[in-house]
């Protein structure tokens, strides 16, 4: 996530959706205002809250430029 550290504001939006591999559970997705996906869960989550939560904290440590590992 190093390249994402230039984005200016707090626009992106985190999309959440069922996961493709592991079935009944959750994946996010966060995309730029021009639709671009930016980054992608790397796991899956057993529920759709706990998916968007991760997927906010993401956004808010690309944004910030905060390392989340």
């Amino acid at each position: 996530f190093e390249a994402m550290r230039w984005l200016p504001d707090h626009s992106c939006s985190v999309a959440v959706y069922r996961s493709e591999t592991d079935v009944n559970c959750y994946r996010w997705a966060i995309h730029s205002p021009d639709g671009r996906c930016l980054a992608r869960s790397p796991y899956a989550f057993a529920t759709k809250a706990a998916a968007r939560l991760s997927g906010k904290c993401w956004k808010e440590a690309i944004i910030s430029g905060s390392s989340t590992t």
